[in-house]
């Protein structure tokens, strides 16, 4: 008798436990790749301004301390009569530590 609950006991536990038990997940081992490291580039604080002239119909745009910088991008967003409108553009410095942009609207 004792050889019969032994024998169910092991039966049970090989064929019916893996039904009742949840999955086991095992994750994906990680490859680390090694990071290259560059040279951290500094770069200083530069500033912009942005004044309306309402006499000329434009937008007189100052970018200044732009020492090491050699382009500069820009995007002026603006809405007229409930139209969103834009500008865009770019400024080759050249050296120059400032730049004035005057741009005009019809």
């Amino acid at each position: 008798m004792k050889n019969v609950v032994k024998l169910f006991i092991m039966i049970y536990i090989f064929f019916f436990t893996p039904l009742v038990a949840s999955p086991a997940f095992a994750l994906k081992k990680r490859v680390l790749t090694p990071v290259k490291k560059t040279a951290a580039k500094t770069s200083g604080v530069s500033y912009s301004q942005a004044k309306l002239s309402r006499a000329t119909n434009s937008v007189l745009l100052t970018l200044t301390n732009l020492a090491s910088v050699s382009r500069v991008d820009y995007v002026l967003n603006y809405t007229a009569n409930g139209i969103p409108q834009g500008a865009v553009g770019s400024a080759v410095l050249g050296g120059k530590s400032t730049d004035l942009r005057d741009l005009y609207f019809a």
